[in-house]
């Protein structure tokens, strides 16, 4: 058995400068916005939840990079995953692309176990065994999530919440075992919510945002940071975890247009970029919500 050997302390790049993400929170509680404020990012979105809309009405400045919005992969059911991944590691592979966004695994998760449901279903006479088809979905998305953490890259996975119930920790809304075993592979979990106030100076209505990055009121929660990320952070946006992480700027990256619409192949080197000085800025709320 050959084994490999992993630098903990090093100053050489490596995947240590990348994370991987576990968001699930309500509808509407700014997991779409946290994810479009990562680098180079490429989502693949489900076509019928249509959560790529939030990027479209994002200020610029909220990008990582402003005015370069995250591309996005529309996908409606499991061939079309499958060959949006293979797209995307493609671009990945060739540095194009820094972070991966699957938003959601909730609507993924249902499609896939739909899928093979129907498959079953066409089969005369066979027998429905829900608890093996609940088991095989839970190794596929296991798969899915190793060889996507390989790629090098930053990751987001995006779900909605399943409250706590049956003596289960409340967490993303991912059917079966995947419910505990899926987040517990990624380095950090955030559960997402929207708050609603007054603005002392204004009188006016105000919306925030904000994730707690650790377990609370039963919910899942927590990183592989040592407490670096505080508990709750406000307004979240990558940059804000970038800081407290002190992981490494990204420069932009543009991707071909011949690139996104060429057959997969194995991946090529990326194309030079211009050279720019780049300093990291780090942006944030002019003030946190009242009473948080």
């Amino acid at each position: 058995m050959t084994f490999t050997s992993i630098a903990i302390k090093s100053s050489e790049p490596s995947k240590a400068n990348y994370r991987t993400f576990m968001c699930y929170g309500d509808t509407r509680s700014g997991k779409t916005r946290f994810s479009g404020s990562f680098p180079n990012a490429l989502f693949i979105a489900d076509k019928s939840e249509r959560g790529w809309t939030t990027l479209e009405t994002m200020p610029e400045e909220e990008f990582y990079h402003p005015g370069k919005p995250p591309l996005v992969f529309g996908v409606i059911n499991r061939q079309e995953m499958t060959e949006a991944i293979a797209k995307a590691e493609q671009l990945v592979k060739a540095g194009y692309i820094d972070t991966l966004c699957v938003d959601s695994l909730t609507f993924y998760a249902e499609s896939w176990y739909q899928s093979e449901l129907q498959a079953t279903l066409a089969v005369p006479n066979a027998k429905l065994d829900t608890r093996a088809m609940y088991g095989a979905l839970s190794s596929h998305l296991a798969d899915i999530r190793m060889q996507i953490h390989e790629w090098g890259c930053n990751v987001v996975w995006t779900a909605l919440a399943s409250p706590p119930e049956d003596g289960r920790m409340g967490g993303p809304m991912i059917s079966g075992k995947s419910r505990e075993r899926f987040p517990a592979g990624c380095d950090h979990i955030f559960r997402h919510f929207r708050w609603e106030s007054v603005d002392e100076e204004t009188k006016q209505p105000q919306i925030g945002y904000s994730v707690r990055t650790a377990p609370h009121d039963n919910y899942v929660g927590g990183g592989r940071d040592s407490g670096a990320i505080p508990d709750p952070m406000h307004w979240p946006t990558f940059r804000w975890v970038a800081h407290y992480l002190n992981l490494p700027e990204y420069e932009p990256k543009y991707v071909p247009a011949e690139l996104l619409t060429a057959p997969v192949t194995p991946p090529a080197p990326v194309a030079a970029q211009p050279s720019k000085t780049v300093t990291r800025r780090v942006t944030g709320p002019p003030k946190k919500p009242p009473g948080k």
